[in-house]
């Protein structure tokens, strides 16, 4: 297929030398398939359980798993025993590790076991899931805005109110209605499917990746696939799946008064970031862009058939120079571009004798920007800048904490898979998606399987994840049990 093109990069809109697309123009449109017998069942079985689902996730939510506060240990074994409980009904082997301690706020304290189950039928030639839950929540004291006890289930306009009823629980019990399903209809479930579950999630998931490490040979040695739920639509309406994400990188500058210098520790440190990153966010440390991915004619196109983003209720919210972007370069710009923000805060501390100031600031790294190569292009700019302003002040840069961005193509037979399934049973085809975060726990999950890692959300965006008044539409529930199933259906069909 031969079609003419315009891309866009930052700076101006360019015609391509590549006036061919690949098989994303040809694939991408709207056509519906068949729901197999098998997947007409479970749906009918699915139908017939609202009632117990809604009582199955109330539960759930009763559970108040904070990890943050050992008052609270007794409420995470009890979700504990809960899944336990739901993994003896469907015939899941499974088996709780204790993982160690982390510090929070200057205590240490005990981190939540990690439960890992096993629904494998030895022989045949199944392909095998890791699927990735978790469990936790945050201290909803923190959070202000409830209307209702965040952990008494609370139906209203067809929604399900409740911490964790978007995030966590609802999650993990959509994963367990599904699988009932199969066993009540008495199909047999067409993979193996290995579970990971953590009540970690909302610490940044301490101990999960020297945990997989150790457990990667053995009980992780012949998973195909790697599937998780952490995310939500891009929008209300449309389903999306997922296929990458970008990475950060937080630094701190700080900048100390010596006795020999003329000049502020505030305006040094200004003078930095001056050289760093100019006024439309873009980032001028020499060579840093170097490595980012080229815009491919194929790429555009997936931004253009984007259904569920409309940029004229975010215009408003851009610096001035962005606001005549239309929705390709404004989504590339969350996507697939590297930027810097400063935080406008500085802290003083002023001992007796020398000043000093620590400011933050923060990097996003893309696909395929090296994270390393990026750290020390930026502390060998500072060090250079400091050279070449003649900075006598002492100016040091730290790196504080990062996640890797991470990306898989969605045209490999797991993602088409998802697709398909999204298309059985929303009749839509689904938005493909990266995020504008960095997701810690899925760069665990591809840095150690090495294996390509699906992330299918089952909710729409605005159900308020982690904050006040969270909750599910009832609609949804349901919907994303199915597919679910579907999914699960279509994975075993897949072309290898």
């Amino acid at each position: 297929m031969v079609f003419p093109h315009t891309y866009r990069n930052e700076h101006t809109e360019t015609i391509t030398t590549n006036f061919t697309y690949g098989s994303w123009y040809a694939e991408h449109v709207r056509f519906k398939i068949p729901i197999q017998p098998t997947l007409l069942k479970l749906l009918k079985e699915i139908d017939g359980h609202e009632n117990k689902f809604r009582h199955n996730l109330a539960k759930a939510i009763s559970f108040k798993t904070i990890p943050t506060d050992p008052k609270y240990s007794k409420e995470i074994y009890g979700m504990k025993a809960y899944v336990e409980s739901w993994f003896s009904k469907l015939g899941i082997r499974n088996e709780s590790f204790d993982v160690g301690s982390t510090e929070i706020n200057g205590k240490t304290i005990t981190l939540p076991p990690i439960t890992l189950g096993r629904l494998v039928k030895p022989g045949g030639n199944k392909k095998t899931l890791c699927v990735y839950l978790y469990l936790d929540v945050k201290d909803q004291k923190d959070i202000e805005g409830w209307e209702t006890d965040p952990f008494t289930m609370v139906e209203k306009d067809a929604k399900y109110y409740g911490a964790g009823a978007a995030s966590s629980k609802g999650n993990f019990l959509c994963w367990m209605h599904c699988l009932e399903s199969f066993q009540t209809e008495n199909i047999e479930i067409p993979v193996n499917i290995k579970f990971i579950l953590e009540s970690a999630y909302t610490l940044n998931s301490p101990g999960m990746m020297k945990f997989l490490v150790a457990k990667k040979q053995d009980f992780f040695n012949d998973i195909d696939y790697v599937v998780t739920n952490i995310s939500e639509w891009l929008g209300p309406k449309y389903p999306s799946i997922v296929y990458g994400g970008v990475g950060y990188l937080y630094f701190t500058l700080t900048v100390q008064k010596t006795e020999d210098s003329t000049t502020e520790i505030e305006d040094d440190a200004q003078n930095i970031f001056k050289t760093m990153v100019n006024e439309k966010n873009r980032i001028t440390i020499p060579h840093f862009n170097d490595f980012v991915d080229q815009v491919t004619p194929d790429e555009e196109r997936v931004y253009e058939s984007i259904k569920n983003f409309d940029p004229e209720e975010i215009i408003p919210l851009l610096p001035p120079n962005k606001q005549k972007w239309d929705k390709v370069r404004i989504l590339m710009d969350f996507w697939r571009q590297p930027s810097m923000s400063v935080d406008e805060s500085q802290k003083c501390i002023c001992p007796d004798e020398m000043p000093i100031i620590k400011q933050e600031f923060t990097v996003k790294v893309v696909p395929k920007q090296i994270l390393e190569h990026s750290v020390n292009l930026v502390n060998t700019h500072v060090k250079n800048t400091v050279n070449k302003l003649n900075i006598k002040n002492k100016v040091e840069v730290a790196l504080v904490a990062s996640v890797k961005h991470w990306q898989e193509s969605m045209y490999q037979n797991l993602y088409q898979a998802a697709r398909r399934a999204t298309i059985q049973i929303y009749k839509e085809d689904p938005d493909m998606i990266r995020e504008d975060r960095g997701r810690v726990i899925i760069t665990i999950l591809k840095i150690v399987f090495e294996k390509p890692v699906l992330c299918m959300p089952l909710i729409p965006h605005g159900c308020n994840k982690k904050v006040a008044n969270e909750h599910i539409p009832k609609k949804n529930f349901m919907e994303a049990t199915k597919l679910l199933a579907a999914f699960l259906l279509q994975v075993k069909d897949m072309k290898k």
